[in-house]
Parts: C-alpha cells; structure tokens; sequence
C-alpha cells in the first residue's frame, strides 16, 4: 500500500477530526435532542388534535396494507401510508428514549 501524498494525508487527518468532532456532538447530545424533538411532535400534534384542527384527524385505527402503500410498491407510500411511518418512528425513537431513563448517568 502506498501513501498518501502530503496533502491528501492533511485532508483525511482533517476529515477525520471533523468525524470524531460530530460523532461526539451526537453522542453527548443526540438524546436529549432527540427528546426534545419528540416532546415537540408529540405536543404539536396533540394539540391539533385538541383544537380539531389536525389534518389526520379520519386516521384512526390500523390501516390495511393496500391503503398504505399506492399499487403496492413499497417506495411510494399514501398519505395515510405517510402518516403510518412517521408513527412507526416516533414509537420506536420514544421506545429508545425510554429505555434510557433508568441508566446510571456517568460520575461527573
């Protein structure tokens, strides 16, 4: 294997400073983001939901697969599909949240 010439070695140390930078933002403050940006969608739409206003309100309950997804093709998901997924996504992230709120804190 042969080196890198001096200026591509400077660029990769320097990309992989900027990795381990963001990699550490993520990992000090990817949950307590991701909380809050749950706790947000969760009050937002709640309080659509309070006031009548939610744009979702018809969907309740499961849908069925062929309402889920146009002609069935798994990339091109309805609206109610839509709406479906991101549901999927805020119970699992809140899945994860919540499996994090017994864990001992590290000693500061």
């Amino acid at each position: 294997m042969t080196s890198l010439p001096p200026v591509r070695r400077q660029i990769s140390v320097r990309l992989d400073q900027a990795d381990a930078v963001l990699v550490r933002f993520m990992a000090e403050h990817g949950l307590r983001l991701l909380r809050l940006a749950i706790a947000v969608v969760y009050l937002w739409f709640g309080g659509l939901k309070l006031i009548g206003a939610s744009p979702a309100g018809e969907l309740v309950g499961f849908l069925l697969p062929q309402e889920v997804l146009e002609r069935g093709n798994p990339l091109l998901p309805t609206l109610e599909g839509q709406y479906a997924l991101k549901n999927i996504v805020l119970i699992t992230a809140g899945l994860v949240i919540g499996s994090t709120v017994r864990r001992a804190r590290p000693q500061e």
